[in-house]
């Protein structure tokens, strides 16, 4: 379990920078999520989810334009993220590892990581129900 005690500020004590804070709490995330340079689209941070749904290492490098079905699809939705402030729901069709295609909607946010611009984005796959092996829900 992550323990997070900010009351270590109060007494001039740096346990934990705020940058091992995000790394942490990004990685304890039950969602898929990766951080990705603002402008060239690096990843820079991949989180323990993220790894199993891509079938990638932590130490994954690259960009996640090379594990993009259609590159200039990621780029408009980093485009959106930057203009707007932020994106919801966009599907975009990524690949694992292994060139399996895999559909998520993609949710992406400006943040600053390590003192840099750059772009968190949270994953929900639904391949299955996209390609319908997946029986559909009523109400």
């Amino acid at each position: 379990m992550l323990e997070i005690d900010k009351t270590h500020r109060e007494h001039g004590v740096d346990e934990l920078t705020d940058q091992q804070m995000a790394e942490q709490l990004l990685d304890v995330s039950p969602v898929p999520m990766i951080v990705t340079a603002s402008l060239d689209d690096v990843v820079l941070e991949v989180n323990s989810r993220a790894t199993e749904l891509f079938g990638v290492s932590k130490a994954i490098a690259g960009r996640v334009t090379d594990y993009c079905v259609d590159p200039p699809e990621y780029r408009r939705f980093t485009v959106v993220v930057r203009n707007n402030g932020r994106a919801d729901d966009v599907s975009l069709r990524l690949r694992r590892s292994d060139g399996t295609p895999v559909w998520v909607l993609t949710y992406g946010r400006p943040i600053s990581w390590d003192g840099e611009p750059a772009i968190l984005c949270a994953f929900v796959d639904f391949t299955r129900h996209k390609e319908g092996k997946e029986p559909r829900r009523t109400a």
